[in-house]
């Protein structure tokens, strides 16, 4: 009776990336992309974890895209979908700059 030889194992080496704080929030193209970065991480993005739940020293690397996104986020909070806040804010959620802009618009004159 011939023994079974078992397969040698492979083993993949992991990037760094996987061990390296973030150092910067990915680009968002529309309010889409930003509101998939905010709640779930995406690593084949660059992003590692969601931005929602980014360290005191992570948000100091790139303190002022953070401070935009967390912009956005306060009016994201109010919807259960995105889909809810696409239908409020309808026209501006192709852009992002235009959806930033709408946002900080509305969050002036107190209608967010």
């Amino acid at each position: 009776a011939s023994a079974a030889v078992p397969a040698p194992k492979v083993t993949k080496q992991l990037s760094m990336d996987n061990f390296v704080a973030q150092k910067a929030i990915p680009t968002a193209r529309s309010a889409r992309e930003a509101w998939q970065q905010w709640f779930v991480a995406d690593p084949g993005n660059g992003l590692t974890c969601a931005l929602k739940d980014y360290s005191k020293e992570m948000i100091q690397f790139d303190r002022k895209k953070y401070s935009e996104r967390h912009t956005l986020a306060m009016a994201f909070i109010k919807y259960q979908s995105f889909d809810q806040f696409e239908a409020s804010y309808t026209g501006f959620t192709n852009s992002y700059a235009r959806i930033l802009k709408e946002v900080r618009r509305r969050k002036q004159i107190g209608t967010m």
